[in-house]
This record gives structure tokens, C-alpha cells and sequence, in this order.
């Protein structure tokens, strides 16, 4: 719910200023495998870990999400494409530097979506976060796609 709240502040900020809002999602591949053969403590482990490490990579005015199991989503306020795209990447290669050097199996499934105007509803922005991330992972996971938002 924190998140839907702060998303829709950062949404009147967004008709406010003019300035780009975007959303990441971000899914944990083979998640499950770490918990089914390591068990739950290092299934905890790892989303502990993940958690830290997009603390120390975000900023502080970036509003970090634990949407589900092993699906978080990142509100990143006056974050254009260009800086979202460039952000993700870092993220994501720390992640994986991260990961594989704790032996874990897992890779991760960025979606990113900036907006430049109010979108019709604060809904439809973040189910296209959330849509571009089941894309990655339908195509092979382990990536990021990013779009940007346009009413026009």
C-alpha cells in the first residue's frame, strides 16, 4: 500500500513539475530454486541481500518495494529514460556481481517504464512496469527493457 501512496505523490509531482518519473521492476529468477534446495534461511538471505544492495546503489529519494515473494518495484522521481536505462544497468550488474559471488542461482528481470506527462491513470504506468518485466523473463530472463511513456 506504502507503495501505491508514494507513486501517486510522485504522480502529482509529475503534473506539477513537468519532471520524468520512472518505475523499475525488478523479479528474481530462480528465486525458488534457492529456497527449494538451500531452504528458507538463505531464501531470506538472498532477498536481504538484494534489498541492501539497492539501498546502496538508489538514492535517497528513490522509494524502494517489496511487491511480492521475490518481486520488488523502485520508484525513481525526476529520473529521465536516458538516466533510468544507465541507473538499471549498474543496478543490475551489481546484482549479479552480488549473486554470484554468494553461489546463488539468481538473475534478475528488470522492467522500466518512464513517464513524461501524466499517463491516464496511475494504474496503466505501473502495469506497463510490470508488463516489461514479464517480457524479459518470457524471453529468456536476466535482462532489462525499458520504455518510455507517451499520451501522445
Amino acid at each position: 500500500r506504502a507503495f501505491y501512496d508514494q507513486a501517486q505523490m510522485e504522480m502529482s509531482r509529475l503534473q506539477r513539475s513537468g519532471q520524468p518519473l520512472s518505475i523499475a521492476y525488478i523479479d528474481l529468477d530462480n528465486f525458488k530454486k534457492v529456497n527449494d534446495t538451500r531452504g528458507h534461511n538463505e531464501g531470506d538471505r538472498v532477498l536481504k541481500t538484494v534489498v541492501e544492495t539497492l539501498k546502496q546503489t538508489l538514492r535517497g529519494s528513490d522509494f524502494i518495494a517489496r511487491l511480492g515473494g521475490d518481486e520488488f518495484a523502485v520508484l525513481l522521481p525526476s529520473t529521465s529514460d536516458v538516466q533510468s536505462r544507465a541507473l538499471m544497468k549498474r543496478l543490475h550488474a551489481i546484482l549479479l556481481k552480488t549473486s554470484d559471488s554468494s553461489g546463488w542461482p539468481v538473475t534478475f528481470s528488470i522492467g522500466v517504464i518512464t513517464c513524461l506527462e501524466p499517463p491516464p491513470s496511475l494504474e496503466n504506468f505501473i502495469a506497463k512496469a510490470d508488463e516489461l518485466m514479464y517480457k524479459v523473463k518470457a524471453s529468456g530472463k536476466n535482462a532489462i527493457l525499458h520504455s518510455t511513456f507517451r499520451t501522445s
